[in-house]
This record gives C-alpha cells, sequence and structure tokens, in this order.
C-alpha cells in the first residue's frame, strides 16, 4: 500500500515491469536508473499515480506515445538531464488531467529537438510547462504550429530557457498566443529584441535576462515600455552588447542608457529629419510636375505660331 516511491542511484535496474504492483501509489521518482526505455502501458495498473519524476538515467532513450496509458489523474510529469531521442506523437494525450509539464535539461542527442504538431492534443487544463536545454547537448529547438494549441487559453506560466532561439521565433510566433499568461521566464537564449506589443497582456512577471539584447536606442525604449507593463521583471539588470562609443563589454540597462543618452531626443531629431526630407519631395515633385505642365504648354503655343500659315494654305 505504499503510495510514494523513489529509486535512486540502481544503475543495474533495466526493468520497471513489476512496478504493477504498487497500485496504490501517487507519487514516484526514477532518478539515476539503468533503463533504457519506458515501454507502452508500463504504468496501467497504476491508475493512481498523480506525480512522476524521470530524472537523470543516462540510457534513457526510448519513450512510447502510449507511456502513460491509463494515467487519467496524473497532474505532473517531470523529465530532466535524460538522453530522449523523440517525444512519440501523442505522448501526453494519455494524461488528460496533467496541468505541469517539465522537460529540463534536455541532452539532445539528434540535430533538432521537435515538438510537434498536437503534441498537447487529449490534455485540457495545462497550467505550466518548462523546457531547457543542457549547457553540453545543444540543438535547435522546433515547436511546431500547433503544438501548444490546447493550452492557449490555460496556461498560466511559460518557462523556455537555455535555447538558441530568438525573439521571433519564442516570442511573436510562440508566447502571443497564451492568452492568460501570467508568468514568462526566456533566460539564456538567443533574444537580441524585443516588441512589446507581441508579449501577452497579462503577464505579470517577466524574465529576460541572460540574452543578447542589443545596445541601441530602439531596444532601450521597448525594455523602457515592457518594464512598465510588467509588475516583476529584471529588465534592470539585462546586459546589453555593442553599445556606440563603447569597449567590447556589455552595460547593464542602467548604464547602457546613459551611454546612449537621451533616446527621445535621438528618435524625435531623427523623426523631424524624415518628416522635412518627406516635405521636400513633395515639394520638389510638385515643382517638376508644374514646370513640365508649363513646358508643354508652351511648346504647343510655338507650334501653333509656327505651323498656323500652313494650314491654311489651299490647293
Amino acid at each position: 500500500h505504499f503510495t510514494e516511491l523513489t529509486i535512486d542511484k540502481w544503475p543495474n535496474l533495466i526493468n520497471i515491469s513489476t512496478i504493477s504492483f504498487f497500485q496504490d501509489l501517487e507519487k514516484l521518482t526514477l532518478k539515476l536508473t539503468g533503463l533504457t526505455s519506458l515501454p507502452a502501458k508500463i504504468f496501467m495498473h497504476n491508475s493512481k499515480l498523480r506525480r512522476i519524476s524521470i530524472w537523470e538515467n543516462k540510457k534513457l532513450s526510448e519513450l512510447h506515445s502510449d507511456t502513460l496509458f491509463g494515467l487519467n489523474y496524473l497532474t505532473s510529469f517531470s523529465l530532466r538531464g535524460n538522453l530522449i531521442n523523440s517525444l512519440p506523437p501523442g505522448f501526453f494525450g494519455n494524461a488528460p488531467a496533467l496541468k505541469t509539464i517539465s522537460w529540463e535539461e534536455d541532452k539532445c542527442k539528434t540535430q533538432n529537438r521537435i515538438m510537434p504538431n498536437g503534441m498537447l492534443s487529449g490534455v485540457h487544463n495545462l497550467i505550466r510547462f518548462e523546457y531547457s536545454q543542457h549547457q553540453q547537448h545543444f540543438c535547435k529547438l522546433v515547436i511546431e504550429e500547433s503544438a501548444f494549441a490546447n493550452a492557449y487559453d490555460t496556461m498560466k506560466e511559460l518557462k523556455i530557457r537555455n535555447t538558441k532561439l530568438g525573439s521571433k521565433k519564442l516570442i511573436e510566433q510562440f508566447a502571443s498566443h497564451f492568452t492568460n499568461l501570467t508568468i514568462l521566464n526566456l533566460e539564456n537564449n538567443k533574444i537580441k529584441s524585443v516588441n512589446p506589443k507581441s508579449v501577452p497582456e497579462n503577464i505579470c512577471q517577466l524574465e529576460i535576462g541572460h540574452n543578447p539584447f542589443e545596445c541601441n536606442c530602439a531596444s532601450i525604449s521597448a525594455l523602457k515600455m515592457l518594464k512598465k507593463k510588467v509588475t516583476s521583471s529584471d529588465i534592470d539588470y539585462l546586459k546589453l552588447y555593442n553599445c556606440p562609443n563603447s569597449d567590447t563589454r556589455p552595460l547593464i540597462f542602467s548604464d547602457a542608457q546613459e551611454k546612449l543618452g537621451d533616446c527621445k531626443t535621438t528618435l524625435t531629431g531623427l523623426f523631424i529629419g524624415v518628416l522635412v526630407a518627406v516635405i521636400f519631395m513633395i515639394i520638389l515633385g510638385c515643382f517638376i510636375y508644374h514646370a513640365r505642365v508649363w513646358l508643354y504648354s508652351n511648346i504647343q503655343n510655338v507650334v501653333s505660331q509656327h505651323f498656323q500659315p500652313y494650314q491654311d494654305i489651299s490647293y
């Protein structure tokens, strides 16, 4: 009648089929074992499971689309530091009550880590999703268009960290779809700039540190707007790179503002310059148009005066 079971540092464990005897199990942790796979329906007799954690199993590479079969009450599933080959289609669909999915320290073995279309099909109330890659096992993260469609209205907390993705993929094409998101963590990615309008309106807590933000007036202005938009953030501590008239060292947000001076003045001057240029082009266009009309009219008069006598000659 055990309700909680932790198997830790058992490198010779390669088969957990006897887990079926623990039918009252509610929490299971498998850590540092010799498991190479989690077969189909391996937990079908553990229907009371609420939480599963699969951590740092160095040989674990294979999951089956029916691994979670029968777990109708599972609310939390965690993968951490495993060498998973790929996420099978419909993997989470057998656990409709999932509220938290955590996939941290992912050790990619392939060129791309794909989160496929319909990844959350069958999951109806996902609130929290976390993903990060291991420092020494980077790969290209591909989030397909409808991978998270089932969670666009339910997700409250989203963390995507330590990947090679930038602002377009992570914010404009992904995070912007979540209508009720309140916590967003995009630390340690490849974000160089951000459009405040792409960040979901309900975000209260934002963490975007350790990204290579560009040091220019556009970035400063956008980050200022973003700071006003959220309740809590790490924007004051962001490092901005390649500041004008500076050495190669990155500057924190406040120092970058001082280095660039009054960006409002710069942007206003730029706007005025553009406006003057547009007005000049309009005036020039009008002048050319009237000059052409005047020239055409005068040429017509000259032609009429020179050729009128010949038109009156009758044969």
